[in-house]
């Protein structure tokens, strides 16, 4: 039980490292890009709403690997008796 718990843990932490350090900074970066094409008339406004929508379903799936990594903390606490949860890494704002 406690490797199994310990592998989830891992591995959702390492899912938020990857959202936070790649993920989301690219998709933000392609918005970006996305909306100074769209301001200057070289992408079409479909393309703009393409990358907005990537930027909130990045978002979402942002938020569901911190409820994993969240619900991993718990159950290793849970299992290993701890007063405190594991740290799990302070997430940090996205735009």
């Amino acid at each position: 039980k406690v490797a199994d718990a310990i592998s989830r843990y891992r591995a959702a932490r390492q899912l938020v490292e990857n959202y936070e350090t790649a993920i989301l900074p690219n998709v933000t970066q392609v918005q970006k890009l996305s909306q100074e094409g769209y301001a200057k008339g070289v992408f079409e406004f479909a393309r703009y709403l393409q990358a907005q929508r990537s930027v909130v379903e990045t978002n979402l799936g942002y938020v569901e690997a911190l409820e994993s990594l969240w619900r991993a903390a718990a159950d290793l606490s849970g299992i290993l008796q701890l007063e405190r949860l594991p740290p799990p890494g302070v997430p940090r704002a996205k735009p």
